[in-house]
């Protein structure tokens, strides 16, 4: 049975996660290895011993017990998920917590939990693109431009999968997030889906697509054994500039292919923009929005798409923007403008920070066989270092 602290408070305590408690993300290592941690911006997912752990469920297991107790006893966010510091969040923020927290956390805080209410998986790097800012960990694609990178598993076997899920108790699970690689381009989510759908109508599955693949007609029949299921598209740009952050797709058959989605999709389907916004193409967010809500506003039963603003991490993040940078910024959005999400409150840019991101850019160029100065020309006169 479920235990939970009583509590009272006007905003989630900048110390605590859901998803450390309610939490589940299961993961692939390069060799094929299931890996676990409380959720996917966990630094350090710990490979499954098959051996050891093959009798208890993963949910269960000491590594992720330690934390949760750890997390309990001291009031503090572990060590190991420094992308949550409770310095810089203070209950709102970042999303994956936040979100975890408002979907979870009512007047209790959750501990003891007999199952994950959010679980997520990332079980294949099997993709079609190289998108800027993604790289050789989490695209087959982008292995197969570099010699130097490694050839590796790219989607774990169905029976280990399988046979984890079978050990796991689903019955507080209230969501599936699914991620790639390129989802529908693997039938790994559709063993994840049969696994599931009996627990369906309980169930909100999500997906983050790169919008090139129409999900095939066994993934739509499983979808309909299922509550809500909510299709995010991965769009960082509009035209030339869409095609250079995610090549090699090509803009028109991409939003072909969302229209169709939209048209004709079952009705218990839902969807979302999901752009990776940063350095980039923070300029370009208003032509993304400008384009959604004249073409795909809602589904067909009137369901409103939702935007979301998924900042970039790393050498692409937004933080690394320049004073005029952020007064060009200032010309095209608000002051009330949801964008100001994923934008710095403090601009501490260096040369050097704006000469790694050239050199990251003409890298990635060399290997794509493309010019960033074509796709992305809004940037270069910040890159003349």
């Amino acid at each position: 049975m479920a235990t939970t602290e009583i509590i009272n408070f006007n905003k989630n305590p900048n110390w605590y996660c859901a998803n450390i408690h309610a939490g589940l993300f299961l993961t692939v290592d390069f060799k094929g290895n299931l890996q676990v941690a409380p959720c996917v911006l966990f630094n350090n997912p710990q490979t499954v011993n098959e051996e050891t752990d093959s009798d208890q469920s993963i949910f269960n297991n000491s590594f992720l017990e330690e934390i949760r107790q750890n997390h309990k006893q001291t009031n503090q966010l572990s060590g190991t998920c420094k992308r949550c510091d409770p310095v810089l969040c203070n209950g709102t923020g970042p999303a994956n917590r936040s979100s975890a927290n408002l979907a979870y956390v009512k007047d209790q805080l959750l501990y003891d939990q007999p199952g994950p209410k959010l679980l997520s998986l990332q079980l294949s790097t099997l993709c079609n693109l190289a998108c800027t800012t993604c790289g050789p960990t989490f695209s087959s694609k982008w292995r197969s431009l570099g010699k130097k990178f490694p050839r590796v598993v790219s989607s774990i076997h169905e029976d280990k999968i399988r046979s984890a899920l079978r050990n796991i108790n689903f019955q507080n699970l209230e969501t599936v997030h699914i991620l790639g690689g390129e989802p529908f381009l693997d039938s790994i989510h559709e063993v994840v889906l049969e696994e599931l759908m009996r627990y369906g109508k309980n169930i909100t599955i999500r997906y983050d697509t790169n919008a090139t693949q129409f999900p095939s007609p066994y993934t739509i029949k499983l979808w309909k054994m299922f509550k809500l299921v909510i299709v995010k598209f991965s769009i960082d740009g509009i035209g030339e500039s869409f095609e250079y952050l995610r090549w090699p797709a090509k803009w028109k058959s991409v939003e072909q292919n969302i229209l169709d989605m939209v048209r004709l999709l079952p009705s218990n389907v839902m969807f979302g923009l999901r752009p990776a916004i940063g350095f980039l193409n923070l300029h370009l967010v208003k032509t993304i929005r400008d384009w959604y809500e004249k073409n795909i506003p809602t589904n067909r039963e009137g369901d409103p798409t939702e935007f979301e603003y998924n900042g970039v991490y790393g050498v692409f993040s937004g933080n690394f923007i320049t004073p005029e940078f952020k007064q060009e910024l200032d010309q095209i959005y608000d002051s009330t403008d949801p964008i100001h999400q994923v934008l710095p409150r403090v601009i501490n840019t260096t040369p050097q920070n704006l000469v790694q991101i050239k050199k990251q850019l003409e890298k990635i160029d060399e290997l794509r066989g493309i010019d960033y100065k074509i796709g992305l020309p809004h940037i270069v006169k910040y890159l003349n270092v």
